[in-house]
């Protein structure tokens, strides 16, 4: 029944696309829901038209690339690399149609001719009022996309209504222009269920808690009577039981902010997460599921969700990754996710071409190293580990091969075939940072990357076309250590002196990291 309304909601949109638009122009299509644009990019492969995303929820495999694409779609699950093909091929005119949630609103630079926007609303019973989706704001963005300066003189909106009416909207309007409501407010309303999610809003409130005992010297109250979120509540008991728990865990003491909260005020770690990942490393189990709580910017749960085909989600409940979650009682943090894209998980789902983004943390592996730095003392942690995690978490790969990762242009979906090559040929248990590319060169059979690559690829040519791929750049990058010089040289930053660490040639400074 859902699949059904789904189809139709998706079909309704693909109709007025071809009603509208016209070749020569870019439309954006901007749905409420990801499910609605994943139909809308299914159908449209039904039809006949191509498509530019290589992760889906669905299977397609090209023999070729093409000069341009009819259909794409830009999401916060799309993988970081996918969304700037996407947003790049649209924006020189080699993808005809974007499909888009809200990101697209928001921050990227694409205007198009033509802006489709679907719009629904539903009787929110707990909040007592009507919600819109897209939210007014939202729409208000959207709208702002239709129109190209210097390129066309007029932009083109439609708005097609879907179990709602333009009086619906018009009322929503007036109430989002009259209203301060804030989440953080809204979610001390509901104090009793703030430590139920530590990386929720109990973590933006126990660091703005924090936060405000620090810049105020402990008159909290009045520093939150100056902010706007907070200059209206009253609710005294509510705050109290925030800083009842940052002094009974001893983020404060003796009225001043002690060295443990100083650090989560410096790393941006919020209490809540801190005390997870204190709770974690008295347990015998999988190191990433024990830093999963330091990597607080990052949902990662569901993030697969999408993408698991009924075939795959036996995959992803495969025993093996079960195992790794069960001394921590099976945490519901994205956990699951995670240990399922280290472990290489992702390698046999043949929909995905690139991890999530969700599950893209080379930006967070900096942070997490320099946390991890601080209280490497406590966590017993060498400066190798420190460097094999960021390895592992920004490439996805395990812990004992996570150099491969580092090869420029391998990625995470080639380091695991190589990977697997490796452990079937020769029963290779790990990699240095300090071999070089022409280790893996002399180890690596190439029938054997052909055996591997057939469990992702159905066409033979693919199959030969992606191990002379894989083959080609570890040649060309033969003479080249196993390591990510931008997290050597970041996380050497936090460990050594900043000449050294920005000068010293790479090899030299890999061994100076090492030995200190």
């Amino acid at each position: 029944m859902v699949e059904e309304k789904l189809r139709k909601v998706a079909s309704a949109l693909l109709d007025k696309y071809k009603q509208v638009s016209n070749p020569k122009e870019n439309v954006i299509i901007f749905v409420y829901k990801k499910e609605i644009g994943w139909e809308i990019l299914k159908l449209a492969y039904e039809q006949g038209y191509k498509i530019i995303n290589k992760t889906l929820p669905f299977y397609i495999e090209y023999k070729t690339d093409f000069d341009y694409y009819d259909f794409g779609f830009h999401n916060a699950d799309i993988p970081y690399e996918e969304r700037e093909e996407i947003e790049n091929a649209f924006r020189t005119g080699k993808l005809r149609c974007l499909i888009s949630t809200s990101t697209l609103a928001y921050g990227v630079n694409l205007p198009a001719d033509r802006v489709i926007i679907l719009l629904t609303s539903f009787y929110d019973r707990e909040r007592g009022k009507t919600i819109t989706l897209p939210s007014i704001t939202d729409v208000i963005q959207m709208e702002g996309r239709a129109g190209r300066f210097g390129i066309r003189e007029i932009g083109y909106v439609h708005l097609l209504r879907y179990k709602t009416s333009k009086k619906t909207y018009d009322k929503v309007y007036e109430e989002t222009f009259n209203s301060s409501n804030s989440e953080i407010v809204n979610a001390l309303k509901n104090i009793d269920k703030i430590f139920d999610d530590y990386l929720g809003e109990s973590g933006k409130l126990s660091s703005f808690i924090l936060s405000a005992f620090k810049i105020s010297n402990g008159n909290v109250f009045e520093f939150l009577k100056r902010t706007f979120s907070f200059k209206d509540f009253n609710d005294k008991r509510k705050i109290n039981f925030i800083l009842d728990f940052l002094i009974e865990k001893k983020y404060i003491e003796n009225n001043k902010v002690t060295k443990k909260g100083e650090f989560c005020l410096s790393s941006g770690i919020p209490p809540t997460a801190y005390e997870e990942f204190l709770k974690r490393t008295k347990i015998n189990g999988d190191i990433f599921i024990k830093i999963r709580p330091l990597i607080w910017t990052k949902r990662i749960k569901d993030c697969l969700k999408t993408f698991l085909t009924d075939e795959d989600v036996m995959k992803f409940y495969d025993r093996s990754f079960l195992e790794a979650l069960k001394p921590f009682d099976y945490p519901e943090d994205g956990s699951h996710e995670l240990i399922f894209y280290i472990k290489g998980g992702l390698f046999k789902l043949r929909n995905i071409h690139n991890p999530p983004s969700e599950l893209y943390l080379g930006t967070e592996v900096l942070h997490l190293s320099k946390a991890l730095i601080k209280i490497s003392d406590y966590f017993f942690l060498s400066n190798e580990d420190i460097l094999r995690i960021a390895h592992s978490l920004k490439y996805g790969i395990d812990y004992n091969f996570s150099p491969i990762g580092s090869i420029g242009g391998i990625g995470h979906i080639r380091a695991n075939a190589i990977k697997l090559a490796l452990l079937l040929n020769h029963k290779i248990k790990s990699f240095n940072f300090e071999n070089k590319v022409s280790d893996i060169v002399d180890l690596l059979d190439e029938k054997v990357l052909k055996e591997v690559l057939s469990i992702r690829y159905i066409h033979s040519e693919n199959i030969k076309r992606e191990a002379v791929n894989i083959l080609n750049i570890l040649l060309k990058n033969r003479d080249k250590i196993l390591v990510d010089e931008y997290i050597l040289r970041g996380i050497s930053l936090f460990k050594l002196d900043k000449e050294s660490a920005l000068k010293l040639p790479v090899d030299e400074l890999l061994i100076k990291y090492l030995e200190s």
